[in-house]
């Protein structure tokens, strides 16, 4: 059975942990004479999900959705022009077969649905809590939502009712969440690193991953022994998708 990187992170715990990078996909920022910024992504274990917005103010944003292939990193799907502001974060509701997108911004209490296989809305509602980023765990029936301007997450049942609230740790730029049965992992963009948070389901910090700087973080998923992290390029040509293998790092 492969390895988890949960199971890597409890074996490292206490040491600095530091990610290795390898780019395995990339996406034009520059396409249908529209500039687009990559904002939220996730997968679902077979395929990876990617929103693409435009650049602009979020009221009138449009978004694409790319499906790729996590076996040959190939390009499966493009959705049609979608709205959903800045689209700040996008998790795969396994156990009802639909994609969850964070409008974030605008609208920080909204999600929209998104059939995975055609890539189509199938709805929009305003949940509780305002968020701008999720994370679905099916085994434990939660959702962990980034709480609107603060470092704080928030666990939601399957209905989005909030049930608890865990202290956040305050570090840099918020962007994805993503979580399993062991740990929450919480991606942020320093000035010259990125950053990985990892928290126990009590909310307790367990560690602090180093992420080299190939441009500005955005999502994070896990996928086996490692992370799938995607970027805005620094020289803004495209969104990179890379995969991150854990290993022992060096202070600071």
């Amino acid at each position: 059975m492969r390895t988890r990187v949960s199971e890597v992170i409890k074996q490292l715990q206490g040491r600095p942990i530091e990610a290795e990078l390898e780019k395995v996909f990339s996406l034009p920022r520059d396409a249908d004479g529209i500039y687009w910024n990559l904002q939220g992504g996730g997968s679902d274990g077979s395929f990876a999900y990617f929103v693409m917005v435009s650049k602009g103010p979020s009221e009138t944003a449009l978004s694409r959705i790319f499906k790729v292939s996590l076996e040959s990193w190939e390009l499966v799907k493009v959705s049609g022009l979608l709205s959903m502001n800045h689209a700040n974060d996008l998790v795969c509701d396994s156990a009802r077969g639909r994609l969850v997108v964070s409008h974030c911004d605008v609208h920080p209490e909204r999600v929209s649905f998104i059939d995975p296989e055609n890539l189509e809305l199938t709805g929009t509602r305003d949940i509780p809590q305002r968020h701008y980023s999720l994370a679905f765990d099916a085994e434990k029936g939660l959702y962990v939502a980034g709480k609107s301007r603060t470092y704080d997450l928030v666990l939601l049942d399957e209905d989005f009712t909030p049930v608890r609230e865990l202290p956040g740790v305050e570090g840099f730029v918020k962007q994805g969440l993503d979580c399993d049965e062991d740990f929450i992992y919480f991606f942020q963009t320093g000035p010259d690193l990125n950053w990985i948070f990892v928290f126990d389901w009590d909310g307790a910090p367990i560690s602090r991953i180093k992420v080299p700087m190939v441009g500005e973080s955005e999502n994070l998923f896990t996928y086996g022994d490692g992370f799938v992290g995607a970027f805005n390029n620094n020289e803004g040509r495209s969104a990179d998708v890379y995969m991150m293998r854990l290993k022992e790092g060096c202070e600071g």
